[in-house]
């Protein structure tokens, strides 16, 4: 197994469900037309699924979501007390990765300009593309 596993999924909702489980709602295509630009979704959400090995010492870790046009949208980090402190229970379990999930959530969302909305990961001082949200403005016939 790689050091590192991460994947981002954009969506319309993340809901959390009584018995502790996440349901993941209206998962978006990587192209996304919309019909113009300055436009609004009532609501975006990114899951992102982080796995590293239990044994690899992660270091600094967070999560940015970057806007067409280089604009940082929102940042979570991962304190490494914590970061440590799962990646000691899975080797105690003698399992093989430590996983987190983080989530974001931005309602509504403004987008002013077509481009490609990331998800950036910065782990073990390396930085990674994890997941993209490419918006296109579609012809005027096809917005009809």
């Amino acid at each position: 197994m790689r050091d590192i596993s991460i994947v981002a999924l954009f969506c319309e909702d993340i809901r959390e469900e009584k018995a502790g489980t996440e349901t993941i709602v209206g998962v978006f295509p990587d192209n996304l037309r919309l019909p113009r630009v300055p436009g609004v979704f009532p609501k975006m959400c990114v899951y992102v699924r982080t796995h590293i090995r239990a044994e690899f010492d992660a270091g600094p870790f967070f999560i940015r979501i970057i806007m067409p046009g280089g604009k940082e949208l929102s940042r979570s980090e991962a304190r490494t007390e914590m970061v440590n402190e799962v990646r000691e229970k899975a080797r105690s379990k003698g399992a093989p990765y430590a996983g987190f999930i983080s989530k974001f959530v931005v309602a509504p969302l403004e987008v002013t300009e077509a481009g490609r909305i990331q998800a950036v990961v910065t782990i073990g001082g390396q930085e990674y593309v994890v997941g993209g949200l490419n918006l296109e403005v579609a012809t005027q016939q096809e917005a009809t």
